[in-house]
């Protein structure tokens, strides 16, 4: 067993650190303020141990217990305001500005009673971070590592506060009891543990989910979701190259939504946004996982295609022409017609690098539209 007080001191120091360090995050990212909360989270907690440590020491029941035990209860509740703010959900700690008053007046009667005061605590306790761990299912992140983590960090802290209710519970009842004395200091060192672990998983989380938004920035158009052209020619350049190595087929398409300035012009800027978005559906509803859609222009979509052939290539165009011109697409209840224009190229000899593949494309591209537009052209 860890001796105890050397781990209540550790918790108090790592606490303040952990703390400061928020603090200096903070200060570097203004705009998280969950931050702040976190970093109160942990001076607080530290002043709970600090505050309970004082009953070996001095007899102040309103200082060591009542005094404490608000602090054990307001530290998680600041934790879970930092991730509702975080969340950017509104009036982040009114309520549990509520709960922890309302647990304020029912423990200062309490406060000549520990065991009686303890098992309210614990029962607090465990509710608060039961509703952290459901509230940490609505965190956005493609990287579900640092929520699992802190889902199951919180997830064990409520199993051991609702095991000490139930000890308690039963001491309350039937007495002191020895034997639960071991178990009791037992949940308090996973308390301590569990605690500092937390506090050193939030940032972590953070980071995490904001590297994916960069990532998103970096990569993704923001209208249509589909990758942005720097994306797309990454992604599309290892398709070609592997497709020489290997030599294996390689397809491209390159896809222009037809007079898109009468459709900005007659229905406003608004329509003309959602039809690209609408037609973005329409491009990935008919591809394949290892496809590559990218906007890159203002209406003008790349599409790699590979290990396709020039059959299956003009197989996908026509299947895009009739999905986008099939039916008109509705905008505040006014259908508008939209039609394509797409050119096909497949990858041969002369084709040394993507650009030059995509050139043809393109120029396929305008020879559909020069033709009359709604049209697939296969590039010679």
């Amino acid at each position: 067993m860890l001796h105890l007080p050397t781990l209540i001191a550790v918790s108090i120091v790592m606490n303040i650190l952990l703390g400061i360090l928020m603090l200096v995050i903070f200060r570097l990212r203004q705009q998280q303020r969950c931050f702040v909360y976190w970093s109160v989270a942990c001076f607080v907690f530290a002043a709970a141990a600090i505050t309970a440590s004082l009953r070996a020491f001095i007899d102040a029941p309103l200082l060591t217990v009542y005094c404490a035990d608000l602090l054990i209860i307001l530290a998680p509740l600041l934790a879970i305001a930092g991730l509702r703010e975080y969340l950017h959900y509104t009036r982040s700690f009114v309520y549990l500005r509520a709960l922890w008053a309302c647990c304020a007046i029912l423990l200062a009667p309490l406060h000549t009673q520990p065991l009686l005061a303890q098992l309210v605590t614990s029962i607090v306790l465990a509710g608060a971070f039961g509703y952290a761990t459901l509230l940490l299912v609505r965190v956005p992140t493609r990287s579900p590592l640092p929520k699992l983590v802190l889902a199951l960090l919180f997830g064990a802290h409520a199993l051991i506060m609702i095991i000490q209710s139930s000890i308690l519970f039963t001491s309350f009842r039937e007495g002191p009891m020895p034997s639960f004395a071991p178990l009791l200091e037992w949940i308090l060192v996973n308390h301590l543990l569990l605690t500092t672990a937390t506090a050193m998983v939030f940032p972590l989380l953070v980071f995490v989910s904001n590297e994916n938004r960069l990532t998103q920035l970096a990569n993704y158009d923001d209208l249509t979701k589909l990758f942005n052209r720097r994306a797309f020619y990454q992604q599309a350049e290892d398709y070609f190259a592997a497709s020489e190595l290997d030599e294996q087929d390689f397809s491209a398409l390159m896809l222009d939504l037809d007079h898109f300035k009468g459709i900005n012009d007659q229905y406003g800027h608004a329509a003309g946004d959602a039809c690209l978005r609408w037609v973005a559906r329409q491009i990935r509803s008919q591809l394949r996982e290892q496809d590559v859609a990218a906007r890159v222009g203002g209406e003008e979509f790349a599409i790699a295609l590979p290990q396709t052939d020039e059959r299956a290539a003009i197989a996908i165009a026509d299947r895009l022409l009739e999905a986008i011109g099939g039916e008109p697409f509705e905008y505040q209840s006014q259908p508008i017609h939209l039609t394509v224009s797409i050119g096909v190229i497949h990858r041969k000899s002369r084709h040394e690098a993507l650009q030059a593949l995509l050139i043809d494309a393109d120029t396929a591209l305008y020879t559909a539209k020069k033709q009359g537009r709604n049209q697939v052209v296969l590039a010679s």
